[in-house]
């Protein structure tokens, strides 16, 4: 299987951090660009939210993204983070 991937680990922090914030209701590459993240590489962060659950196909955040991004706490965000990584690339684990 082949799994999504960013090609540094700073431009999906910056997505996170970001969205931690606020989690736009759109996350396109228009979004992105005029948050000022992943500049050039908007598909990767897009396909890589898509895999977590983040965004739905049609680039919509989802219920669950909502209620991961809501997380109050950077321990208690990072868990449930986590916990979402892990269980999408469970393979890699």
């Amino acid at each position: 299987m082949n799994y999504p991937y960013v090609p540094s680990g700073g431009i999906i922090l910056q997505a996170i951090e970001q969205f931690k914030k606020a989690l736009p209701a759109k996350i396109d590459a228009p979004t992105l660009k005029k948050l000022g993240i992943a500049p050039s590489n908007e598909g990767y962060v897009i396909n890589t939210l898509k895999f977590l659950g983040i965004a739905d196909d049609k680039n919509n955040r989802t219920e669950e993204g909502v209620q991961l991004f809501s997380t109050h706490g950077d321990e208690a965000f990072s868990k449930s983070f986590e916990a979402v990584v892990r269980q999408k690339y469970d393979a890699l684990f």
